[in-house]
């Protein structure tokens, strides 16, 4: 038996959901047959398998949270004379005359349930424990979700009116991609200053000149539209304005002027809203 361990697939992936199982228990599979399908805070990607051999275990059901360098599945690469029937798998089965089989101990296809554990310190769990609250119920707001203390007296208090005022909401869990970028986008809206502009500008000369660039563009196969120049003025914008990129310290004592900036534009994608993010 082997088990197969989840690889490093990402700098800084630490965790990733399980999507779709493209194997189950029992079945023969060979080196670099695709195994699983996994979403990252950052892409979907589909593992293939490292050995040819037969299924004995899936550590997780599709929808759970896997993690890096811990076993993923488990692998017979010795014995592969497993039958399956009818989803049912037969090991080591001593097959009769008319293949059928006899003498055998019947392995149901059933995968554990192994819920993803809530990252909190010892303090706080002691203290959720105390006040009769699943960890796994609370929204944390420390880093990478962890729960705090603050987390736990919100969440009485959001408790408490959820209770004294009840309604039919529908709830639907965030994961992969989506997840990513409503924690980034959150974050930014609790800690970034926020401010709307509003002009008409005459824009007939840059109508002109991308009209010009197009050919050029699709030559190349590449897709000229206005954004770039949008992007290009709001950072020659910074550099003449540079007190819009600035930031102040905790204590607002200090004020630091930035030397280079980012810019992060939102996109529709098949997988939900995108916000890449073009450094320097």
């Amino acid at each position: 038996m082997k088990d197969f361990i989840l690889p490093d697939i990402g700098e800084g992936i630490v965790e990733c959901e399980v999507v779709k199982w493209l194997i189950v228990e029992g079945q023969k599979i060979k080196e670099d047959d695709p195994v699983v399908e996994v979403m990252t805070d950052k892409a979907l990607v589909e593992i293939p398998a490292k050995y040819s051999g037969v299924v004995t275990k899936l550590y997780y059901g599709e929808g759970e949270i896997a993690k890096v360098h811990f076993p993923l599945f488990s692998i017979d690469t010795v014995n592969t004379n497993t039958i399956q029937v009818n989803e049912t798998v037969l090991p080591n089965a001593e097959i009769s005359a008319d293949n059928s089989p006899s003498k055998v101990e019947w392995q149901t296809k059933n995968i554990e349930s192994t819920p993803s554990k809530a990252l909190a310190s010892p303090a706080v769990r002691r203290l959720a424990k105390e006040m009769g609250i699943d960890l796994a119920t609370v929204k944390g707001t420390g880093d990478k979700g962890r729960v705090l203390r603050d987390d736990l007296s919100q969440f009485v208090v959001s408790d408490s009116d959820d209770k004294s005022n009840k309604a039919n909401n529908t709830v639907e869990v965030i994961k992969g991609v989506k997840a990513s970028m409503a924690k980034k986008m959150s974050h930014a809206a609790l800690t970034v200053p926020h401010f709307s502009v509003s002009e008409e500008i005459q824009l007939d000369k840059l109508i002109d000149v991308k009209s010009q660039l197009l050919d050029t563009y699709l030559q190349k196969q590449l897709k000229l539209t206005f954004m770039p120049f949008f992007i290009k003025a709001i950072s020659l914008a910074l550099h003449q304005f540079p007190i819009i990129n600035a930031q102040v310290n905790d204590d607002c004592s200090e004020i630091t002027y930035m030397d280079t900036h980012n810019i992060g534009f939102a996109i529709d994608s098949k997988v939900g809203l995108l916000v890449p993010n073009i450094k320097g």
